[in-house]
């Protein structure tokens, strides 16, 4: 009988994470996916399921030289304030902080050498006492379809 318990409280807790993250899938796809304007191309994207309060994730990505690219945050009502995010070179300087823009969510940058950069979203604490949300963040980067004119030589 015990066994039967076990296997039930399994398959729930599965079946519990297979819809959230399914949720989050779908808001991803119908929400964030169309903030790149016609002009970029999707380069990277990522999902953060069930984003807590006070989380925070990082993940590397590299940018090609002379081309613009568009870094656009997108988060549930319930998760959003709060929530921002940082744009750093591998050796740890921060070049980006949203929080300095007014919880800005949306950064056009570019690079004059191939590079590597570190994004960071965090979620502040929540101060103690207030109920813990939690909701689906989503990060899309697009690169412009044109290259930047490169500088003459004089």
């Amino acid at each position: 009988m015990w066994k039967y318990k076990l296997s039930m409280v399994v398959v729930l807790a599965l079946v519990g994470a297979t819809s959230v993250y399914g949720q989050c899938k779908r808001f991803h796809k119908l929400e964030c996916q169309p903030t790149l304007p016609e002009s970029h191309v999707l380069v990277n994207q990522y999902m953060l399921s069930n984003f807590y309060y006070g989380d925070q994730a990082s993940v590397h990505f590299t940018v090609n030289p002379d081309r613009d690219y568009m870094l656009n945050l997108c988060t549930q009502e319930t998760i959003q304030e709060g929530t921002y995010f940082t744009l750093s070179y591998v050796t740890g300087e921060t070049f980006y902080d949203s929080r300095k823009s007014d919880y800005n969510t949306s950064v056009i940058f570019s690079s004059e050498v191939p590079d590597t950069y570190v994004l960071s979203v965090i979620n502040e604490k929540p101060r103690k006492g207030e109920i813990i949300p939690s909701g689906c963040v989503s990060v899309v980067i697009g690169m412009a379809l044109e290259q930047k004119p490169m500088a003459s030589a004089q």
